[in-house]
């Protein structure tokens, strides 16, 4: 495998950002103090409503509760507790994802909380997003173009 001279993985990981220059939308945000959770690249935040500073965000509680974004991964951390400084990747941003079962390319998907993993659409949970890529089974790593969540 030849590598770029920017390239820092020798393949993609789940919350790496790619097509960077399609416009992507990255917040810099804080994970809320009162969150309890470990939370990992790739993983959907909800926004806190709080007052002052930069935007709290905490783990999605449901599967029915629209993403507010997904955690990036940086080149420092896999994993981010309470307090922790972290990237959100929100619309318009691609982002590998790991598949929960397979996924046809261009299908719409939603987010599985419990696993931590997209899967397509069964048109009751809210879309996140649609798949770049296609994924033939559980476990695989594709990119997810991250769009405005919509509930059917």
């Amino acid at each position: 495998m030849t590598l770029n001279s920017n390239q820092f993985d020798i393949e993609a990981v789940q919350g790496q950002v790619d097509l960077q220059a399609v416009g992507g939308n990255v917040l810099t945000c804080q994970i809320d103090s009162a969150e309890t959770a470990t939370l990992v690249a790739g993983e959907a935040v909800s926004i806190v409503d709080n007052a002052g500073g930069v935007p709290k965000v905490e783990q999605l509680s449901a599967d029915t509760v629209e993403p507010f974004g997904f955690i990036l991964r940086n080149l420092k951390d896999s994993s981010f507790v309470a307090d922790n400084r972290v990237e959100i990747g929100r619309v318009n941003t691609v982002v590998f994802m790991t598949a929960g079962a397979a996924i046809a390319r261009g299908a719409n998907v939603e987010y599985d909380v419990s696993e931590i993993k997209v899967i397509t659409s069964a048109g009751i949970n809210p879309i996140c997003g649609f798949a770049l890529d296609k994924a033939a089974a559980d476990g695989d790593l594709i990119r997810v173009w991250i769009k405005e969540p919509v509930t059917p």
